[in-house]
């Protein structure tokens, strides 16, 4: 493949979600018999006779009970809900919802798994270290040959290698104090390509010393001097398996923290959607499609194929449950 040729695509009018959002709403509109409640909330779903009949909703007029011959969960995943990941995974407990949409609460997951339904792949959910709000740092800019910058905690001290995987990267940053770390960096990496992109999406604080960019940052500037100097020193605990410097000024640095960026595990489906329980059989009446199902990735997965899953699932719940 030519260098300069694309390798993955992008759109480039907007993100994944609001342009399917945006499709799906012209299609309904098509429709004179579709009705789109906004602001109103799944609590519980209804089972009569082990089928699932309905939902019971919150909506801004009260709570009240909508009737239906099928159920399909479309409710995301648990990227907004720290607290169910941390339940599943107790190794990202301390994690935020800083980088995720407001929706996926795990209120999909939560009404299922209620009435009985099984869930698979728990183990696994995707995480990312060095959240901002509005951007996720890549973490080359702590880890690259050479030219990588660091990660220190509140007392403004290194706590662990910045070169291991991120997966393994995310719990070390998770139980820090409060949860957050701070990533800093010189000019040298600020002139990388997600250098570049952190000093601009991340707001990261510049400064033309080491104390005077902990100074703004809320950091001790003596310990913060003394981190960056042993580093510079090439003086490590932690087994990096390579080691830069930071002395380049001006010098830039932001806190950041753990988010969710995929949920990997969800509730057990067969081929036709159908939700499973704990006996692996379906359960009458109640579908699924989307980051609310489980099983499909494993520990991980290519960002945009989920859209793909989403899209075939989606076709496949909706035709099972309109008959």
């Amino acid at each position: 493949m030519h260098e300069k040729e694309a390798w993955t695509l992008v759109p480039v009018e907007g993100h994944f979600g609001s342009l399917m959002i945006d499709a799906y709403k012209k299609e309904a509109a098509k429709y004179n018999n579709l009705e789109i409640r906004v602001n109103t909330s799944a609590t519980e779903l209804v089972v009569e006779d082990g089928k699932v009949v309905g939902a019971k909703v919150k909506g801004k007029d009260g709570d009240y009970t909508i009737k239906a011959n099928a159920v399909i969960l479309a409710t995301g995943g648990l990227g907004n809900a720290p607290d169910v990941i941390a339940e599943y995974n107790p190794k990202y407990a301390g994690g935020t919802g800083t980088m995720s949409t407001p929706g996926p609460t795990g209120d999909g997951l939560k009404m299922a798994t209620a009435i009985g339904a099984a869930v698979v792949d728990m183990e696994h959910h995707m995480m990312r270290p060095l959240a901002t709000p509005g951007y996720w740092i890549r973490e080359t800019v702590i880890s690259d040959e050479e030219i990588g910058g660091i990660l220190v905690n509140k007392a403004a001290e290194r706590f662990t290698s910045e070169t291991q995987h991120r997966w393994d990267l995310v719990p070390q940053v998770a139980s820090q104090e409060g949860g957050v770390a701070y990533v800093i960096f010189d000019t040298d990496v600020a002139e990388t390509s997600n250098g570049k992109a952190a000093v601009s999406k991340a707001k990261m604080v510049q400064a033309d010393t080491i104390e005077e960019l902990a100074t703004k940052l809320g950091l001790d500037p003596a310990a913060l001097a003394a981190t960056v100097e042993a580093y510079n020193n090439g003086e490590d605990e932690f087994e990096r398996t390579s080691m830069g410097k930071i002395t380049v000024a001006p010098f830039y640095g932001v806190q950041a923290e753990v988010a969710s960026h995929f949920t990997m595990g969800g509730l057990a489906f067969n081929k036709n959607a159908e939700i499973l329980n704990t006996d692996g059989n379906p359960i009458p009446g109640l579908y699924g499609v989307g980051e609310v199902l489980g099983g499909l990735y494993g520990a991980g997965r290519v960002y945009g194929n989920d859209t793909m899953g989403n899209v075939v699932f989606g076709k496949i719940a909706g035709k099972n449950a309109a008959k």
